[in-house]
């Protein structure tokens, strides 16, 4: 969880200083995002790593300083305000009201870490995509409609109607049935691990109900 936390985090300080830096410039790139890292591992990691291992990563394109600059200027744009609540700080409450199995919690999971590196997702509140991914998550185990799993209780607890979330939950469902035509399958991969319950395999992702969600064509 520290690891998926981290990642969560640099993702959403690179979101942000791009937004608040619209004109960075393309051969700066590589190093907000190093740096991004630099910041949201000393943030959430207990050992965080060296600066030093950050500019090795960059085969040495930046100096330490370059690193050290860049965090100034990203904390300062961030009003050095980093406790900021994350979807799965939100996903642990919604799967307790929702009393889920550890099955829907790491489908969920696969369906926010999914997200996160979809620009179109990036302006959805982080208790937004927590939402939406639970309700597709019970949706997709229990066979039963969108109306019947996201629960009355679930809407008190999360704030949200089904309304609210539904074209969230489009999208994160378009998302899924297009992984196999995506570059990127380190999120696939990695919930392909027996202690995630293999949920990246599962047979629910390719059915007829992700398909319609989707508004795609199923090719079974």
């Amino acid at each position: 969880n520290k690891h998926t936390n981290c990642r969560i985090y640099n993702i959403r300080i690179i979101y942000v200083t791009l937004q608040a830096v619209p004109n960075v410039q393309r051969n700066q790139l590589q190093l907000v995002g190093v740096t991004a890292m630099f910041i949201a591992s000393k943030y959430e990691e207990i050992y965080a790593p060296d600066v030093g291992d950050f500019v090795y990563v960059t085969d040495h394109a930046y100096t330490k300083a370059d690193v050290f600059q860049c965090e100034r200027e990203i904390m300062s744009k961030l009003g050095f305000c980093l406790a900021r609540p994350i979807p799965l700080s939100f996903l642990r409450r919604f799967v307790k009201a929702a009393h889920g199995t550890s099955k829907n919690h790491h489908l969920a999971k696969y369906l926010v870490d999914l997200s996160l590196v979809e620009y179109t997702m990036a302006h959805y509140r982080p208790s937004e995509l927590a939402a939406a991914a639970i309700c597709l998550s019970l949706h997709l185990l229990s066979g039963k409609k969108l109306e019947e799993v996201w629960t009355p209780t679930l809407s008190y607890y999360s704030g949200y109607s089904l309304e609210h979330i539904d074209p969230i939950i489009r999208k994160l469902a378009k998302i899924v049935v297009n992984v196999d035509n995506s570059r990127y399958k380190a999120v696939y991969n990695k919930y392909l691990d027996t202690s995630l319950a293999k949920v990246s395999s599962l047979h629910q992702l390719r059915g007829e109900a992700i398909y319609e969600l989707a508004k795609i064509p199923s090719s079974s």
